[in-house]
């Protein structure tokens, strides 16, 4: 996207790591991803994660290690503390956003431990303070609540995100907006 600077390249990567926007060619790794990651009640079917990675392109980003995926987030606009469906397509978005949503972020389990997560959500934070948005929001699931909390994220309440998935929604102002 023109006129956004946000390389993590510079600034964050290891040496051999490169951090790039997602493309539609990268669904077949991010899958691979989820499906390592996630419960398989949490993994999302490709066509509804694609869909949100096409609506809000720019807050699609993948860590690639010596050409594979490490890692990856998916961010996309919202408003108040709606929560972005698992599973369903996304068709549109809203017309007034005020946050910035963390719909997915995943690590696979031979990069976690150098800060790739933490490295992605500041560049969700770049991109929602480049919109102009306060706060960005999440639903964290599988115990991450420690993760997102030291990310500076506070809960807000407690839901069911998938059948049978305990979850919190967490929300984080941003600082610089």
């Amino acid at each position: 996207m023109r006129g956004l600077s946000i390389g993590m390249k510079d600034r964050d990567a290891s040496v051999g790591d490169e951090v790039r926007p997602l493309a539609t060619h990268d669904l077949p790794a991010i899958m691979r991803v989820q499906e390592i990651c996630y419960q398989p009640s949490l993994i999302e079917p490709g066509e509804a994660l694609l869909s949100k990675m096409l609506l809000f392109s720019m807050g699609s980003w993948g860590c690639f290690s010596d050409g594979e995926l490490a890692a990856y987030i998916v961010c996309v606009p919202a408003v108040g503390d709606d929560v972005i469906p698992l599973g369903r397509p996304a068709i549109s978005l809203p017309s007034r956003p005020d946050r910035l949503y963390i719909h997915d972020l995943a690590v696979h389990p031979a990069h976690r431990g150098r800060r790739i997560a933490s490295d992605l959500v500041r560049k969700a934070e770049d991109i929602a303070s480049w919109f102009g948005h306060k706060r960005l929001s999440l639903v964290s699931v599988q115990g991450t609540e420690l993760f997102w909390s030291g990310q500076g994220f506070e809960p807000v309440h407690a839901l069911e995100y998938a059948p049978g998935v305990p979850a919190t929604y967490m929300v984080k102002v941003v600082s610089g907006t």
